[in-house]
């Protein structure tokens, strides 16, 4: 019948579910591409941290991801899931005035922007 049974699950899921690392939001990852000083310092000058993969030289700023080795990180690059979140991110993110509208909060006739 498939599935896995109750005796089988061992631990406590749920709070797995909370340790998961948390990316970061379109806008945030936005508005660090629009300034060239924080992307350049984002992939080129970060600090050795020994809790990061590969002492977190190898950063993606588009995908918010460390990789262990420099290849890893260019092949990456290249790879369908990049070129993806880089798409995604061409679009410019909502503004707070949007997201009010879409709520049925605000007037649709103001404009704040």
């Amino acid at each position: 019948m498939g599935g896995v049974s109750k005796r089988s699950q061992k631990g406590n899921h749920r709070a797995a579910r909370h340790e998961r690392q948390r990316r970061r939001y379109a806008d945030q990852i936005c508005k660090d591409l629009s300034d060239a000083k924080v992307t350049d310092a984002l992939r080129n000058h970060q600090p050795l941290d020994l809790d990061k993969p590969g002492l977190g030289q190898n950063y993606c700023v588009e995908c918010d991801r460390y990789f262990i080795t420099r290849p890893t990180l260019e092949t990456h690059m290249v790879s369908k899931k990049h070129r993806r979140k880089v798409k995604e991110l061409q679009d410019t993110p909502y503004t707070q005035h949007e997201a009010d509208l879409a709520a049925g909060m605000g007037n649709p006739t103001t404009s704040t922007v």
